[in-house]
């Protein structure tokens, strides 16, 4: 979760737009919030995109939400 907030925190000092909304670089708490909401809502762009971040909730949830949604 570290490596994922400094990644976010990052990726917003230089302007980017990332798949998490820049609250949740506030704390762990709000990390946790969001990546959870975009590890349901939009699985595979969250896999891609903090695959670490992905795994650990895998590992949380003992469920793929990409296995839920239609191949587009």
């Amino acid at each position: 979760m570290d490596q994922t907030m400094d990644a976010l925190t990052s990726a917003l000092r230089q302007g980017d737009t990332p798949l998490l909304p820049p609250e949740a670089a506030d704390n762990r708490a709000e990390l946790f919030a969001y990546s959870t909401e975009c590890f349901f809502e939009q699985p595979r762009e969250l896999a891609e995109l903090h695959a670490e971040l992905f795994a650990c909730l895998l590992g949380f949830y003992k469920v793929d939400p990409r296995e839920w949604q239609l191949a587009e």
